[in-house]
């Protein structure tokens, strides 16, 4: 079994797929930071789950949503690697597609609160009924 093994830091920058959020971008950020010094450049992408605010996740289908625009630019060659929550994986990931690298969890205890992060006045929920931020009472 022969392997290739491409020197990305003489061809061109490691492509990755990311959705735009401000998760998603700081999750790419430590990504980034972990590949140099191969250079990297960012492929922001706008999913179905970002458009569509206004209907639960189940009726757009499901967490899904949020990964099969990267996953088609994995395939379709326009991105090299996608990075991505694992909270919003599905069970089953699509044929041609592999989770190379998982990063470590954050201490939660020191960076969350245990009642829920306030957000511009509001509460964020967790829960995907409510896909919007509930404001304070």
């Amino acid at each position: 079994m022969t392997t290739n093994f491409v020197d990305y830091a003489s061809e061109r920058p490691v492509t990755l797929a990311s959705r735009m959020s401000d998760l998603a971008r700081a999750q790419t950020d430590i990504v980034r930071a972990r590949l140099s010094p191969t250079p990297t450049q960012v492929l922001g992408l706008s999913t179905k789950g970002d458009e569509i605010l206004d209907r639960p996740l189940v009726e757009i289908g499901g967490k899904g949503v949020f990964i099969k625009t990267l996953e088609v630019a994995l395939l379709d060659g326009r991105a090299d690697a996608a990075v991505h929550s694992m909270k919003d994986m599905e069970t089953e990931i699509a044929p041609g597609t592999a989770i190379g690298a998982v990063l470590p969890r954050e201490d939660l205890e020191r960076n969350h609160s245990t009642t829920g992060a306030d957000v511009d006045g509001g509460i964020s929920t967790p829960h995907g009924k409510r896909r919007r931020c509930i404001p304070d009472s």
